[in-house]
């Protein structure tokens, strides 16, 4: 919070015994104009944002403690050289301004009741996902506005606890939303989060042991013509939002790596197959992540090299990667006459930085599948039951074991994981069979793995 202002403004120059514990009026004055000076001088804050937050806090601080002494003499009137104790004025200046910090930690909480009407920007009087510039002119035009007021109070000599309480509990609030809107990442995940219709967080529709196993099917390269060159080159159904090197905040790009699928109801009396299949319940998918703006960038990469993270940063890319399930409906987003809103919502929300955190740590890494709601005309992010199941399963094993290139079979009743991988020479297969506790932690080990050989 910077300086004590009220420690400051009682400094005295006492030369005399007991002078040093006393203050008048005058003195007080000449204190609150030289720290003035100091942070509107050529040595002061540099930022016009953190001067005239001092100038408020410094203001503030002055109002409590003549204030306090009005208080400790009755209201009566003050001569200028009248001297009082500064530990008796500074204890009744201090105790107001914690009245204004308990003040707002109340009005703070009222406000988080209802987080998606009551934000940053609401805070502010700012219009929601404005950008940092915008917060910035507006948040600084509201700061003067609250220093001309707070100088013509000192001026008038209008000594009101109850007011001074309110305003600095007001302008604490101000001052922590522009701190928040300040933090790219932060900001960036309100600024999703204000798009929301839906609720990110499926978990409950798990349930433990309704599948008898889950399959992943790497996706096959396709042959793709050059149109330029008329070469022939293979590479995976893949998706790009935005370009960071033609001026957008972020770029996303999103590959199609392969396919999970579910078995139900397992028969015995046929050699132990399911009866129910579904081979291609699921995409899973790899999304990349780049950020123009370099603190963003920054803060992700920390983000995502701590212990626990939901993503990793790969340097050669330099991007975020996400591993999520899903179905995007390519086909649709490729077309000529997607609707660009579609589009718009599909990046912005559906790959939003905080539904895919969302979906790797409650639904398994399933993102939902966009749709619309028919009665309020919009598109909306549906989740399935299956599909959160299938991914809660499969990120079991995804988790822990390089999946890449190689068919699985988790047989989650018997606790077998099966995994084919093709020979590139000969086109056949080998299998290696791994035991895997069928009760594991919430965060399953390696240790929790058994390799039980080749075949």
């Amino acid at each position: 919070m910077g300086l004590n202002y009220i420690n400051q403004l009682l400094v005295s120059r006492g030369n005399h015994k007991g002078q040093e514990y006393l203050i008048s009026k005058s003195r007080m004055r000449e204190n609150y104009n030289r720290l003035v000076e100091v942070i509107t001088g050529k040595n002061g804050y540099q930022d016009e944002i953190e001067r005239e937050e001092a100038l408020a806090k410094l203001r503030i601080a002055y109002l409590n403690i003549m204030e306090a002494i009005r208080d400790e003499n009755k209201g009566t009137q003050i001569e200028d050289d009248s001297e009082f104790d500064k530990k008796s004025v500074k204890r009744t200046a201090e105790e107001t301004s914690e009245r204004a910090k308990r003040e707002y930690l109340r009005y703070k909480a009222q406000r988080e009741e209802n987080s998606r009407k009551y934000n940053e920007y609401s805070e502010l009087f700012i219009q929601a996902r404005s950008n940092i510039e915008e917060v910035r002119r507006r948040y600084l035009k509201s700061l003067k506005e609250w220093n001309t007021q707070l100088d013509s109070r000192i001026q008038q000599e209008d000594y009101d606890p109850i007011k001074t309480i309110k305003t600095e509990a007001i302008l604490l609030g101000k001052m922590q939303a522009f701190i928040n809107l300040s933090d790219p990442d932060y900001k960036m995940k309100l600024d999703e989060i204000l798009l929301f219709n839906f609720d990110p967080n499926q978990e409950r529709l798990y349930t433990p042991h309704d599948i008898a196993e889950v399959t992943y099917l790497p996706e096959e390269p396709i042959a793709r013509i050059d149109p330029n060159t008329g070469e022939k080159h293979y590479s995976l159904t893949s998706l790009k939002f935005g370009d960071i090197t033609t001026g957008d905040d972020s770029e996303v790009i999103v590959i199609h790596t392969g396919n999970i699928g579910f078995g139900r109801f397992r028969n015995w009396n046929k050699g132990g197959e399911v009866t129910y299949k579904s081979t291609r319940e699921l995409k899973d998918y790899k999304v990349i992540k780049r950020y123009k703006d370099p603190s963003l960038a920054a803060r992700r990469k920390a983000t995502s090299e701590k212990e626990g993270a939901l993503s990793i940063w790969d340097d050669q890319l330099d991007g975020e990667v996400f591993r999520v399930s899903g179905d995007l409906h390519e086909g649709i987003l490729l077309s000529e006459d997607v609707d660009l809103n579609l589009l718009r919502y599909t990046q912005e929300v559906l790959l939003s930085n905080t539904n895919l955190e969302e979906a790797i740590e409650h639904n398994g890494g399933y993102i939902g599948v966009v749709g619309i709601d028919r009665e309020r005309n919009e598109y909306v992010v549906n989740h399935d039951r299956d599909g959160v199941i299938c991914a809660k399963e499969f990120q079991r094993i995804a988790k822990n074991i390089p999946l890449e290139g190689k068919i699985a079979k988790y047989k989650i009743d018997q606790g077998i994981l099966e995994l084919y991988q093709k020979n590139p020479r000969t086109g056949q297969y080998t299998q290696q069979r791994m035991f895997i506790n069928p009760n594991p932690p919430a965060t399953p080990r390696r240790k929790n793995i058994e390799d039980l050989g080749e075949r």
